[in-house]
C-alpha cells in the first residue's frame, strides 16, 4: 500500500513539474525579441508617418515590458510595448503618481466642498468645459457642478448666477473661467501639486 501511494505521489509531482515547464517554456516562446520590438514598432511608426525618417533609438526592458525610444524626422517618442508584442502604449502612468496625484486633487475638492464651494455651467460650452479640467475633469468637478441649462436658468439666476462658468463660494461669486491659484486664494484651500 506504501507502494502506491508513493508511485502516486511521484507521478502527481511528475505532471506538476512538467506542467510547469511547459507553461514556462511556452512564456519564452510567446516573447518576441527587442530587435522585434522595435523593428515592429519602427514599422508602424513608418506606415502612420509616411512622410517621416523613422529609426529606432534604443529598445531596453522596463518594468516587465520593452521601452522603445522611436525617432521621427521632428520628435522622440518613448513608447512601451508588452514583451509578446502584441500591445504598445504611447504615454504610461506610473501607478504612485497617478494615485498621488488623484488624491491631491480630491482632497482640493474636498476643501472645497467644506468651503461651500459650487460651480455653476452649462454642460457644452467651452468656457465651462475648461472650468471643469482645470478643477481635475469631470470625475471631480462635478462634485460641485449645478448645472444653469433649461430649467435651472431660474435656480441659478435666484443664486446670483449671472455668467457661467461661474464659481460661488459662499456668498462670494468668481465669474469666467478661474486658474487654480485664483480659487485657491478666493478659499483658502491649497491644492498640492
Amino acid at each position: 500500500m506504501k507502494r502506491s501511494e508513493m508511485s502516486k505521489g511521484i507521478a502527481i509531482g511528475l505532471v506538476i513539474g512538467l506542467a510547469i515547464f511547459l507553461s514556462y517554456n511556452f512564456v519564452l516562446i510567446d516573447n518576441i525579441s527587442k530587435e522585434e520590438a522595435g523593428k515592429k514598432l519602427k514599422d508602424i511608426y513608418s506606415l502612420s508617418n509616411p512622410n517621416q525618417n523613422i529609426q529606432i533609438s534604443s529598445v531596453t526592458e522596463e518594468h516587465g515590458l520593452y521601452k522603445v525610444i522611436v525617432k521621427s524626422s521632428d520628435d522622440l517618442h518613448e513608447v512601451y510595448m508588452t514583451k509578446n508584442g502584441e500591445v504598445f502604449i504611447r504615454n504610461p502612468v506610473q501607478m504612485d503618481q497617478l494615485h498621488s496625484r488623484l488624491k491631491r486633487t480630491q482632497d482640493f475638492i474636498d476643501c472645497l466642498k467644506e468651503k461651500n464651494t459650487e460651480l455653476y455651467g452649462i454642460a457644452n460650452p467651452t468656457a465651462t468645459q475648461a472650468q471643469v479640467q482645470i478643477l481635475g475633469g469631470s470625475t471631480f468637478a462635478s462634485q460641485l457642478y449645478r448645472s444653469c441649462a433649461g430649467q435651472n436658468v431660474q435656480t441659478c439666476s435666484n443664486r446670483g448666477i449671472k455668467r457661467v462658468p461661474s464659481i460661488k463660494i459662499g456668498e462670494d461669486i468668481l465669474e469666467g473661467v478661474k486658474t487654480i491659484p485664483q480659487i485657491e486664494n478666493a478659499t483658502g484651500c491649497r491644492f498640492k501639486g
